[in-house]
């Protein structure tokens, strides 16, 4: 009885790389996380790894911005802040997804609800925030860690929604309990304005907050600053008053 060698060949070949397409899917299944968050349990590890970084300032050495460099190409009568985030290359460069229960079991206390404080005015932004209904329509990231004493860390993190973004200070102790925040930036959707040939696109208010090497934080916008805050020594920050 004699044998088809090629038959027999085409066979192995097919069997051998279907085991090696399976095997790929399975290894490329495996490696992406099915929870966009970190992996981590507890905001220590956050902490213990920005020990790590080399680019970490265990203090304010010169007066250092959070604003939002980079979005000078956002086009907003074409596109909404989530579209030009996902266009932009480099936008999340340096910034870890976490998930919003992550934000809110460490930077949110925890609670139902929450006030946002209005840097720039007397008023807060608006009545009680559900977390619920916050955590769910916004996507977080971690985005620096720009103070580190002995006893307190400082991290940026940063809520992107439908209406733009804001980027909050936490300062936390040690153990990772948080200390104070402040709403220290934002690129929020604030009403419209006239472009040259006469039609209303969206305008954007963009707002950045700066800490100096005394640790006190004031706010550049296009209104006169309306109030100053300080990080005391033990990461408390507070509003000065006069």
């Amino acid at each position: 009885m004699k044998y088809n060698t090629k038959f027999f060949f085409c066979i192995f070949a097919y069997i051998f790389f279907f085991l090696i397409s399976c095997n790929r899917e399975n290894k490329t299944a495996e490696e992406i996380p099915s929870d966009p968050g970190i992996a981590t349990d507890s905001i220590k590890d956050v902490i213990t790894d920005s020990l790590n970084q080399p680019d970490s300032m265990f203090a304010i050495s010169e007066e250092f911005c959070v604003d939002y460099a980079g979005t000078e190409t956002f086009l907003p009568a074409n596109e909404s802040f989530v579209e030009f985030t996902k266009r932009s290359k480099n936008y999340f460069k340096g910034k870890q997804h976490v998930s919003g229960i992550f934000v809110k079991e460490n930077f949110l206390m925890d609670q139902d609800s929450f006030v946002i404080k209005n840097i720039w005015t007397e008023e807060s932004t608006g009545e009680k925030i559900s977390t619920e209904n916050y955590i769910k329509n916004t996507d977080f990231y971690l985005a620096d860690t720009i103070i580190r004493t002995d006893l307190f860390t400082g991290l940026v993190y940063e809520a992107i929604d439908a209406e733009g973004s804001s980027k909050f200070l936490c300062t936390l102790d040690s153990s990772g309990k948080l200390i104070s925040t402040i709403n220290i930036a934002f690129f929020l959707h604030s009403g419209s304005s006239t472009a040259d040939d006469g039609s209303k696109i969206p305008w954007y208010a963009n707002k950045k907050g700066c800490i100096q090497r005394d640790l006190r934080i004031y706010f550049v916008s296009d209104i006169s600053i309306k109030k100053l805050f300080q990080i005391l020594d033990n990461g408390k920050i507070i509003e000065l008053k006069g």
